[in-house]
């Protein structure tokens, strides 16, 4: 092995290793002052020694607003992380796995509107990432909308995973031509494919799209063989309910 062969082997071992100290962070849900779990939209990864956590303030106005991230984690066991005048009414730190501060202090859902992950690069929103698990910024979809995601070729060696809010028509209509067109011993992709996407899927659970779209389209598989997906709504139905 030459000189330039071995550090590009060395310089390929510390990307990955860097990979695998990332993909090895806790990801927690991160907002600012808000008021509900519907502005709660984004993520940050944390650092080695820091859990997700979630603020439940009263402000000098009396209003309840919410911050949520990253914490040190002796801060966390301190309990000790406001130091502005706010009123803590309930603080609280988890390290369960990627998201776990969702729903904390009492952060949730102000609507019933379904709560989509949404990386389609319009209107501020994040650009499709590489890897799914990079995306994790929720949209509120219109009554008329169910979760959408696909999977396309951005390049000859890399693929992008697209997702967003798409019209339940459409939705329906793809959905049908999946178990129109889906054989149980045929491992082609779900969805009808068109220039550059290898994979288009619907569901209308809330962020069912935050996977990637052959494992979603496996769920809907499974759960239309067990006789529990509602073709009309694009969701899974209750074990109580079948």
């Amino acid at each position: 092995m030459n000189k330039g062969q071995g550090l590009l082997t060395l310089l390929c071992l510390i990307v990955i290793t860097h990979a695998q100290e990332y993909w090895n962070l806790p990801r927690c849900r991160s907002c600012h002052r808000v008021n509900a779990f519907e502005q709660c939209n984004s993520y940050v990864v944390c650092g080695r020694n820091e859990a997700c956590y979630v603020d439940k303030l009263i402000d000098d106005s009396n209003n309840v607003v919410y911050e949520a991230g990253c914490r040190d984690i002796q801060v966390c066991k301190a309990n000790s992380g406001r130091k502005r005048s706010d009123l803590v009414a309930c603080s609280k730190c988890c390290d369960g796995g990627d998201y776990c501060n969702d729903h904390m202090c009492g952060l949730r859902k102000e609507s019933n509107l379904t709560l989509c992950n949404s990386c389609d690069g319009k209107d501020g929103r994040p650009q499709p990432p590489q890897y799914p698990e990079d995306c994790s910024f929720l949209r509120q979809c219109d009554p008329t909308e169910s979760c959408f995601s696909s999977t396309y070729m951005k390049d000859e060696t890399s693929l992008r995973h697209y997702s967003t809010c798409k019209s339940t028509k459409i939705c329906q209509s793809l959905t049908g031509y999946i178990f129109e067109t889906y054989r149980s011993d045929d491992n082609t992709a779900l969805g009808k494919r068109s220039a550059g996407t290898i994979c288009a899927v619907c569901c209308g659970d809330e962020a069912c799209n935050k996977y990637a779209c052959e494992t979603t389209k496996k769920r809907i598989r499974y759960l239309n063989k067990q006789e529990r997906f509602n073709h009309t709504t694009l969701k899974e139905i209750p074990w109580s309910s079948v």
